[in-house]
């Protein structure tokens, strides 16, 4: 079987976030690839994915910054 994540399941898989959504997310891919499911992504998707948590990681610097 292949599965194809799109950004939205991407976003989900790769979130450092401690939300229920997350965690049912990962907790499924990590099933499914223990299932031997291939598991791929476009290069876009991938771009996109990382570039959001990039931005989110700035953002967060630039916030830190500005209660100093």
């Amino acid at each position: 079987m292949i599965v194809f994540l799109d950004t939205g399941v991407l976003s989900l898989v790769s979130s450092p976030s401690e939300r229920q959504e997350v965690k049912d997310s990962q907790r499924w891919l990590s099933g499914a690839i223990a299932r031997s499911v291939y598991v791929i992504t476009s290069d876009i998707c991938d771009y996109e994915v990382r570039r959001s948590l990039i931005l989110e990681e700035l953002k967060g610097v630039h916030a830190w910054r500005r209660n100093i």
